[in-house]
């Protein structure tokens, strides 16, 4: 062998030796994602985008600074892998972006950013666009957190703002916005560490009653009705008029809206499938769809007795009966 690449070999070892001593003593840093204002500002529990004060356009505007989603760009990605990881069974993914994929030993984590929209028979469907990290331990997927959503649906928003630093601290603060107004309703910390590992840290949920006087002049605001909720009772089929088992799955955002999806065989007992305003009277709310030619199709919810009924003409029992909140 000759001197020339005695001496190549031995530079490249020594350069390579120099690569690995360097990049052990780096310790390894997450991917910054979000903004760190989020930490400093301090949300009231809601204020008014009606008839809004020069107190109210301040947090609104501090809200929307605080949005970094569309800022954010990504390499679009083609191909299906991360779809089943992401979608839930009544969404679909519209388009798929990998901002960044780093690694540490067997573990990778994979930042995405998503839009989707929810599946169903809607005039204005849902849509949703979040950031999620991906954790996978030896390409074995682990876990997803989610740094960032917002949530569009007919009537009210819902936005989850996270903030995450290099140190794998993770941020979150949770609004909800109808017609009228801006809730802050969360606030939550998590730490992911490098081996993959999430710890909740604490999780606070703001007041959505501002005191003691108003529970007391108001009892029925103590009734949260935001969540989602499922029933299965016969019904007479409008395919063939026979009686059948039908299902009604219905997700309430806010004290104004619903969106009902119905579970059944023939698209005739499911066009009144979609969203659907609730009006309120004497501690039941009233639910108006599309199908609002006569009010067979209406239903009604009420609370009572620490449980959540419903009842319509649609079912052959138009008693109250009990639903199943998940």
């Amino acid at each position: 062998m000759s001197f020339f690449w005695i001496f190549l070999f031995i530079t490249c070892n020594k350069k390579s030796h120099n690569d690995i001593n360097n990049s052990a003593e780096k310790p390894f840093q997450f991917t910054e994602m979000g903004k760190k204002e989020i930490l400093e500002i301090k949300f009231p529990d809601y204020w008014n985008t009606q008839n809004s004060t020069k107190n109210d356009d301040y947090f609104e505007e501090k809200l929307n600074d605080l949005d970094y989603f569309d800022k954010i760009k990504g390499r679009l990605v083609k191909t299906r892998i991360y779809n089943s990881l992401l979608a839930k069974k009544n969404q679909k993914i519209d388009s798929l972006f990998i901002l960044d994929s780093i690694s540490n030993k067997d573990m990778t984590f994979v930042y995405v950013k998503s839009y989707k929209t929810e599946n169903g028979n809607y005039e204005f469907p849902p849509t949703f666009q979040e950031i999620d990290l991906l954790i996978f331990s030896k390409s074995n997927f682990k876990e997803k957190v989610n740094i960032y959503s917002y949530r569009n649906y007919p009537y009210s928003v819902g936005m989850r703002l996270g903030y995450l630093n290099n140190q794998g601290n993770l941020y979150i603060k949770e609004f909800e916005a109808d017609e009228e107004k801006t809730a802050f309703v969360k606030e939550e910390h998590f730490q992911i560490s490098k081996n993959g590992n999430v710890k909740l840290v604490s999780s606070v949920k703001q007041p959505r009653i501002k005191n003691l006087e108003e529970v007391k002049n108001n009892p029925k605001s103590l009734i949260v009705w935001k969540g989602d909720y499922e029933i299965t009772t016969k019904a007479i089929s409008d395919y063939n008029n026979e009686k059948f088992d039908m299902s009604y799955y219905i997700n309430i955002s806010n004290s104004n809206s619903a969106i009902l999806s119905i579970g059944a065989k023939h698209s005739e007992d499911y066009l009144c499938e979609g969203d659907y305003k609730l009006q309120e009277k004497d501690n039941v709310l009233h639910a108006r769809g599309k199908c609002d030619q006569d009010d067979r199709d209406d239903f009604y919810l009420k609370f009572e007795g620490g449980k959540y009924f419903i009842k319509s003409k649609r079912f052959i029992n138009q008693d109250w009966q009990e639903l199943k909140k998940e």
